[in-house]
C-alpha cells in the first residue's frame, strides 16, 4: 500500500471507525479478485465463449430447432452473468464509497 493510500484508510478510520474500514476494505480486496481474474485474458475468454454459446443457442431457438439443453444453457449463462454482474457493480460502490469517504 503505498503512502496515500495509507492516508486515506487512516482519513476513512477516523472518519466510519476502524471496524467499518477494515470490513470495507475486506470486501473491496475480495471482489477486487474477482473482477481482475474477469479481466484477465483467461475470464475474458470465458464471457466470449459464454456469449458465443448464448448467441448459438438463441439462433436455434429463433429459427425452430432448439432443444430443452438450448433454453437450460441460457438460463444457466444468464444466471451467471447476471452474478458476476452484481459483484462488479457491487465493487464499484464499494471502491465510490472508499474514495469519497477518505479524501
Amino acid at each position: 500500500m503505498n503512502e496515500e493510500t495509507q492516508q486515506r484508510v487512516a482519513k476513512l478510520a477516523k472518519r466510519i471507525g476502524s471496524q467499518n474500514t477494515s470490513t470495507l476494505l475486506s470486501a473491496l480486496g475480495r471482489k477486487k479478485k474477482f473482477v481482475d481474474a474477469l479481466e484477465s485474458d483467461i475470464g475474458v475468454e470465458l464471457v466470449r465463449h459464454m456469449m458465443s454459446g448464448i448467441e448459438d443457442s438463441v439462433a436455434r431457438i429463433v429459427n425452430d430447432k432448439d432443444s430443452e439443453e438450448d433454453r437450460a444453457r441460457i438460463k444457466v449463462y444468464m444466471e451467471l452473468i447476471g452474478k458476476w454482474e452484481s459483484v462488479v457493480k457491487s465493487y464499484e460502490a464499494d471502491l465510490k464509497t472508499f474514495e469519497e469517504k477518505s479524501k
